[in-house]
């Protein structure tokens, strides 16, 4: 017990015993992320399945009631766990179930990342300034002191997260905030406080997930610019992949 809590490498060995006991028992981990685990069964001649997300030591579990049922009793009789009867709270996101689907949210990062900082209160329609192209900073002098060169790498770094989890409207102004934690300027900052300003007006918005049970197919989006990137030439390219949407 003391080498699983006081090591560094204590997450990979809890993964390591706990994947390793799934697999055993005919599970099978995704290719694509290791931290998804899925099983099929047939019942009756009904087909059911189970999905495991894995983080660290906390797990959710999505599929057909009792053979999720039968999952939760199963590591209960190789582990320690907690049960939650639903899934409320994961990975620093908040669920909530409703008639039209499971909404996403992280009400508490928007209000750390808000937080005495202060805002333009413009309320903008759109997280980026349309057309708008950050560029690195041409001389050392355009560089902002220390005080807001932090500040600025806080807020993005929770932005980055925010992003991943609920917002990704704001996945491509972040984007490019991100390219310049090194040697920000007052243009990174002045779009920094758009986002905040866009992200403080529309705490109202949510991340829904709808899937529609009998469409099985796949929709994927694509596009790229052309060399978009002023400062090496580089294009940037950007997708989005529907499935029972």
């Amino acid at each position: 017990d003391s080498s699983i809590y006081g090591l560094v490498q204590s997450a990979r060995q809890c993964y390591k015993t706990f994947i390793e006991s799934l697999l055993k028992e005919g599970y099978k981990r995704s290719l694509v992320d290791p931290c998804l685990v899925t099983k099929t069964r047939i019942i009756n001649g009904k087909t059911e399945q189970v999905i495991i997300i894995i983080y660290v030591d906390d797990c959710a579990l999505f599929g057909d009631k009792y053979f999720v049922e039968d999952t939760i009793k199963l590591i209960a009789t190789k582990f320690k766990m907690r049960k939650a009867e639903s899934l409320k709270k994961y990975i620093g996101c908040k669920f909530e179930k409703k008639n039209f689907g499971i909404v996403i949210d992280q009400p508490w990062i928007v209000k750390d990342i808000i937080e005495d900082f202060d805002l333009l209160d413009k309320n903008p329609n759109t997280p980026g300034l349309p057309g708008e192209i950050l560029r690195r900073a041409e001389y050392k002098e355009d560089i902002v002191n220390e005080d807001l060169h932090e500040l600025y790498r806080s807020r993005v770094g929770k932005l980055l997260f925010l992003t991943k989890h609920s917002r990704p409207n704001i996945s491509n102004v972040v984007r490019e905030l991100s390219q310049h934690l090194d040697a920000p300027t007052l243009a990174h900052i002045k779009a920094l406080l758009r986002v905040l300003d866009y992200v403080k007006y529309s705490q109202e918005n949510y991340f829904i997930l709808s899937p529609d049970p009998e469409n099985n197919e796949i929709l994927a989006y694509v596009d790229s610019d052309f060399a978009g990137n002023k400062d090496n030439r580089k294009f940037v390219t950007g997708y989005i992949i529907f499935y029972k949407g």
